[in-house]
């Protein structure tokens, strides 16, 4: 019975150390991480004083946007840096700025020859960079001989316009010895271009489009939904129909995969336990994604670059400003995209600095207090916009100055956003001036006429947005 006994008991109790040990280890690690968020959460509600000052000596009417152009050069030589260590060059997306101005400049930090040029989002908004001298200069800097793609349109087009905006385009670079290219990932794209192609006598350059979402099993997708081509096998289906349909109409001149699931998906929503828990979760799919996607780019990349189809100096792109620590270490990969990272929306507070640099607040917009309805609440005129994605409060703007919240009743409202300050400033209240930190970078560029560029060391100018500017990206 003794010996019974002790059979029983050490396997039971070894069990229960076990399961202690693992729920001990765990709890540390939920420890330790929420420690990290609320220090990267905390850090984003800071605010450097030429800021504030600069907004509180603000007259007229608001909104107004700002940009601490301190923490933008810094953001870029931090994302230039990485890509720089790993021998990558850099694209930058141009919806996460929409400031041609702001373009410019991060164009002009980057090493002479590293930049590949820039990444657009509509035939349009191409078109227009392409007939700005300021872009066109700014990409001359680093052309080299046998260069291409200098204006890379990141989504496929499948109507005739698009199709004839992307031809004026290349017309217009050709004499400057640039060229635009687009992506496809589908039949109905290639005959599109291949046609305007053909019309107006002028080959077009296209990138293959691969899909990097992660499919553990048959059923489940982890990821955004974008190309249907995920395997080398998909590609070549796709240089075939380049090859027999449109050989002389569309050169094939890149691959891109984006792997959305990393660089877009932050790693917490806040320092809650529940969320740091789900966090774990979120940290296995990027890892196996990492994994997963890397090894696809580089089969569809290796069979593509054998391919009689392809350009001898195809390019292969890869990851965004959230991912770029990881997406560098990809032998495949010729050039990563950056942008996002240079204006930290406050999106970024929610990334851990495992994927990508530390990047600093460089964002803002004030807004004017009109009303205060209680001793310690007080209410904007204006500000509702919330960045686009999975509706949830992260994407909410974030009051940074004076430390407050919104109120969650009401949010960011469409024209006055009220919010609470548990001990308002002194001379704090109607005519005041708060500040706010968007979501997203880029997409106040299309609300906001102009961004104030503001330094510690120089003096400050003003700087047109796409909304400024006039330019109109989504139509022709």
């Amino acid at each position: 019975q003794f010996l019974y006994f002790i059979g029983m008991t050490v396997p039971m109790a070894a069990v229960v150390a076990a399961a202690v040990l693992g729920a001990t280890v765990v709890a540390q690690l939920i420890v330790r991480r929420r420690v990290r968020a609320n220090q990267r959460m905390r850090r984003g509600r800071l605010v450097a004083s030429h800021i504030v000052n600069f907004a509180e000596q603000i007259e007229g009417p608001c909104p107004r946007a700002i940009v601490d152009l301190d923490a933008f050069d810094e953001n870029v030589r931090a994302m230039v840096t990485v890509a720089e260590g790993s021998g990558k060059r850099v694209r930058v997306a141009t919806k996460s700025v929409r400031c041609v101005d702001l373009l410019v400049r991060m164009l002009d930090v980057v090493p002479a020859g590293r930049a590949a040029g820039l990444m657009t989002f509509s035939a349009a908004e191409t078109l227009a960079l392409a007939r700005d001298p300021r872009i066109v200069a700014a990409l001359a800097r680093h052309w080299k001989p046998g260069q291409h793609s200098q204006l890379l349109l990141a989504y496929p087009v499948a109507d005739e316009a698009s199709a004839d905006l992307l031809v004026a385009c290349q017309r217009e670079l050709m004499p400057k010895q640039l060229s635009v290219a687009v992506m496809v990932d589908d039949s109905r794209q290639v005959d599109v271009l291949a046609s305007a192609a053909k019309r107006a006598g002028i080959p077009l350059s296209v990138w293959i489009d691969v899909d990097m979402s992660l499919r553990p099993l048959p059923f489940a997708h982890l990821g955004v939904r974008r190309s249907p081509l995920r395997t080398p096998s998909c590609v070549r289906r796709m240089l075939e129909k380049i090859a027999g349909d449109a050989t002389t109409a569309l050169i094939v001149c890149g691959l891109m995969g984006y792997e959305a699931q990393v660089a877009g998906l932050v790693d917490f929503e806040d320092s809650g336990v529940a969320s740091l828990c789900e966090s774990f979760a979120r940290s296995v799919v990027k890892r196996l994604s990492k994994r997963d996607g890397h090894a696809r780019r580089q089969e569809c990349f290796t069979f593509l670059r054998q391919s009689p189809v392809a350009h001898r100096d195809a390019l292969c792109n890869g990851g965004g400003s959230g991912s770029l620590n990881s997406t560098v270490t990809d032998p495949s990969v010729s050039e990563v995209t950056v942008g996002s990272g240079a204006l930290c929306g406050h999106l970024f507070d929610r990334y851990l600095p495992t994927e990508a640099p530390p990047f600093q607040p460089a964002l803002y917009f004030a807004l004017r207090v009109t009303r205060q309805p209680a001793a310690n609440i007080f209410t904007c005129h204006g500000g509702g916009w919330c960045a686009s994605g999975q509706p949830g409060a992260s994407r909410l703007p974030l009051l940074v100055w004076p430390q407050g919240d919104l109120i969650s009743m009401e949010g960011a409202g469409e024209v006055q956003t009220p919010f609470t300050v548990r001990t308002p400033p002194s001379n704090f209240g109607v005519g005041s001036v708060a500040l706010f930190r968007p979501c997203k970078s880029g997409e106040l560029g299309d609300t906001i006429a102009a961004y104030a560029l503001v330094s510690k060391h120089r003096e400050t100018v003003v700087a047109s947005t796409y909304r400024g500017d006039g330019l109109e990206a989504w139509n022709c």
